[in-house]
């Protein structure tokens, strides 16, 4: 289950705070939302993702 937090940003400042984060989160529609952990191949799926995006 995710969990949502009070945070909206934009695609870039989500970027920059999310660098000193610990733990995973991602952005929707605006809202920082915290994620579970996923499978073994999620790291590189997700790394994928944010080269594809910057």
């Amino acid at each position: 289950m995710n969990e949502k937090l009070d945070l909206r940003l934009d695609k870039n400042e989500f970027l920059r705070w999310v660098e000193g984060q610990k733990g995973r989160y991602e952005l929707k529609g605006g809202r920082v939302v915290m994620m579970t952990a996923g499978s073994r191949r999620l790291p590189n799926a997700s790394a994928s993702a944010i080269v594809a995006f910057a």
